[in-house]
């Protein structure tokens, strides 16, 4: 007994670090991707450069919740892996710790794993999205301004303002100008020779116009003042920005749980398949691992892989015909696991057979007396 808590702390450190390793050199290079595609929209406005900070640990969320099962997956093959080629699983073995025995500790690992990525998926993920778009409409609300193209009549502030330039300069500068602003019953027409765009301390912004004219009254009355003037300031307002959204992933686990819709119940099936893959890729890591020494450490590792992928696109493919009512409700995305349960099934029953049952050396022949 001693032997064997000893041996399931070996395997379950061995998991343990080599997943954290696995997990961060992937999001490493996730993040990379990720940085330059929020450092190139911070770029063109499309949202505040004080939120990329925030929007990327909001990205992070959806990130793990994608990049779990794969990282403990290939953990738990680089590791038991090694434990093949350094000739450790072998003594194990000639201890009494068989591969059925080998589960313990990767499911002391798994099952936490799976927890963990139960709250990510119900729980974070959605709350996580929800934040991601409510930051990034708010921002193009308030960046909206900053989005002036020459060319293109364009609505500003809370769309009470009709805006049109015929051209803008590199440093910003705009010429030709046309404004249309709608002040309760009162209308205003303003055209400019030039103008800028300018936010204060204080984040309010506002067009300055020079060398221009304006013009106001109420439509279908003849009383119109028309003001000529060198320099005029419009402020303008920042238009509420737009929360609605019907995209699933932003809703919660309880609405979706309430829902009869198949979309909906297609997305919760979805949520729940990711900590379920954690503990079904568990069980193929045992008969997938085993390998001759000679073959190396990445043995198995390509043909593991290869079985993830198809997993993972089972998984999307059983979603879309949930979503499309191709298969019943109570099937869903479970048909799917249950492939891969019984794949792990018959390559651990064909492990033990080669076990129990090991094929008869040839021997050579006896020598017999020479013939006389």
């Amino acid at each position: 007994m001693p032997l064997l808590r000893i041996t399931d702390r070996y395997i379950f450190r061995e998991v343990v670090t080599v997943w954290l390793m696995v997990t961060f050199v992937l999001l490493f290079f996730l993040f990379s991707n990720v940085v330059a595609r929020l450092l190139a929209s911070a770029a063109a406005n499309d949202f505040a450069r004080e939120s990329l900070g925030v929007l990327l640990g909001l990205t992070s969320v959806r990130f793990l919740t994608t990049l779990i099962p794969f990282a403990l997956f290939l953990a738990m093959m680089l590791a038991l892996g090694r434990m093949y080629q350094d000739s450790e699983m072998p003594a194990f073995q000639a201890c009494g710790i068989g591969p059925k025995r080998l589960y313990r500790p990767l499911f002391m690992v798994a099952v936490p794993v799976a927890a963990l990525l139960t709250w990510l998926s119900l729980d974070l993920d959605p709350w996580a999205a929800n934040q991601r778009f409510k930051l990034e409409r708010a921002d193009q609300a308030v960046l909206a301004f900053g989005h002036l193209e020459a060319g293109k009549f364009r609505t500003l502030g809370s769309g009470n303002t009709v805006f049109y330039a015929e051209r803008v300069d590199q440093d910003g500068q705009l010429h030709n100008l046309f404004i249309r602003r709608e002040v309760g019953d009162r209308q205003e027409i303003v055209v400019a020779a030039r103008g800028v765009q300018r936010v204060d301390e204080h984040g309010l912004q506002s067009l300055v116009l020079f060398d221009g004219r304006r013009y106001e009254g109420v439509p279908g009355e003849a009383a119109y003042r028309i003001i000529e003037f060198s320099e005029h300031g419009i402020p303008i307002e920042p238009s509420e920005p737009d929360l609605e959204s019907d995209d699933l992933e932003l809703m919660s686990t309880a609405e979706l749980m309430g829902a009869t819709d198949i979309e909906r119940r297609t997305e919760l099936h979805w949520r729940l398949s990711q900590p379920v893959s954690v503990l079904v890729l568990t069980l193929l890591v045992v008969p997938l691992s085993r390998t001759d020494p000679r073959r190396g450490r990445y043995g198995k590792l390509i043909f593991a892989v290869l079985i993830y992928l198809i997993y993972s696109n089972l998984m999307g493919s059983a979603r879309i015909m949930m979503n499309q009512s191709v298969v019943p409700f109570w099937l869903g995305t479970w048909w799917v696991h249950g492939l891969v349960v019984l794949l792990a099934l018959t390559l651990f029953a064909q492990q033990r057979l080669r076990m129990l049952w090991p094929a008869r050396r040839k021997l050579p022949p006896k020598r017999g007396a020479a013939d006389e």
